[in-house]
């Protein structure tokens, strides 16, 4: 039978040095494929491949995660951004030769994964308010120069620099908190940032996990930022988490929404108030039959 796959195929992205050598490889292992630009991921479902893959970063998976899950496709991930933080999450290779061999293998094993959606936007890795947001704007000026560093340096100058956020959280229909924060996050998979995450977060679990990490002297941020490295900030004392299928956060600050970190990329809601939910399942492309 033959084997007919989508790609879309993000040339930004920084580890994709040639985009036309890297398309060839894919068509070398299959009979049918066909080639779309990031957004076109409905397009690509369209001409009926047994696997829909996506070449770039997070921001670009977490499209196609979306696509994957509306149309029940299996996805195959080539990680191509900078930290590649849902190819960590689920162990897959990180080179891209390595990568494109599992994602073209057929018979191969699926994990069902779930991402989610905040205000309808999706994301697969985690969304979140406070530091993140800062330090990511310092890291998108520095990633073609410092690769994954530039997630370190932009930490350390938020930690610097940045204000805490007025946020209030709903799980579950229920208030849980309300005060002032230096971070809240809501992940799926739970990792960010090359490798920093929450513990509790479980690409594989259908519910979020928000983490509440309350303001406080500044001087507790190396603490908070070590517990993020090493994925134990939800132990660390004065942090409060919990698992919800419906979640809903006020945010501001200085009397207007607060932006939002999702899967390393800024945004801007409309409102202070946003709700987010699990995304999925989606059977991604994980090893060997």
């Amino acid at each position: 039978m033959p084997v007919r796959l989508a790609l879309v195929l993000n040339p930004r992205s920084g580890s994709i040095t040639d985009p036309d050598a890297l398309v060839e490889q894919v068509r070398s292992r299959c009979d049918e494929l066909t080639v779309h630009a990031p957004g076109d991921h409905d397009e690509a479902i369209a001409t009926g491949p047994d696997r829909l893959l996506v070449a770039g970063g997070d921001g670009t998976i977490a499209a196609c995660f979306a696509a994957a899950a509306e149309h029940a496709i299996p996805l195959a991930v080539l990680p191509a951004g900078t930290a590649n933080d849902f190819a960590r999450a689920l162990g897959l290779p990180l080179e891209l030769d390595e990568a494109v061999e599992l994602a073209t293998l057929l018979p191969a094993r699926t994990q069902a994964t779930w991402g989610g959606t905040i205000d309808d936007r999706p994301f697969v890795n985690v969304a979140s308010i406070g530091l993140a947001v800062e330090a990511a704007d310092v890291a998108e000026d520095l990633k073609p120069y410092l690769g994954p560093l530039a997630y370190g340096v932009g930490a350390l100058r938020a930690g610097v620099e940045a204000r805490p956020v007025r946020a209030g959280l709903v799980v579950n229909d229920a208030s849980v908190a309300d005060g002032r924060v230096w971070q809240l996050l809501v992940g799926a998979s739970g990792r960010f940032g090359g490798g920093s995450g929450l513990g509790e977060a479980e690409a594989g679990e259908r519910s979020l996990v928000a983490a509440w990490v309350p303001a406080g002297t500044r001087l507790t941020l190396p603490f908070r930022a070590l517990g993020l490295r090493n994925r134990t900030i939800e132990r660390q004392p004065g942090v409060r988490w919990w698992r919800g299928h419906h979640l809903i956060v006020h945010a501001s600050q200085h009397g207007e929404p607060t932006a939002w970190n999702i899967d390393g990329e800024r945004w801007e809601p409309a409102t202070q108030r946003v709700e987010l939910r699990p995304l999925g399942p989606v059977e991604v492309v994980v090893g060997r039959a």
